[in-house]
């Protein structure tokens, strides 16, 4: 595997993570009435949220994982 294309990969699972853990805490926000949306939206973006967090990296990197001959 090249290094650029190891490093776009790590940037790239960077990112999910981080926006996983940006969606959770939005979610937390409404649900803790400071943005005015309804509770049940603040629910399924926290749940989006920590799915996007802890599993969609590791789809990833099953995904990305180089078969061994």
């Amino acid at each position: 595997m090249s290094v650029d294309l190891a490093k776009g990969r790590f940037i790239a699972l960077t990112i999910v993570r981080l926006l996983g853990v940006a969606l959770a805490l939005l979610g937390l926000a409404i649900i803790a009435g400071k943005i005015g949306v309804p509770r049940e939206v603040g629910y399924l973006f926290f749940v989006i949220g920590l799915l996007e967090a802890l599993i969609l990296p590791i789809i990833l990197t099953r995904k990305w994982k180089t078969p061994r001959p």
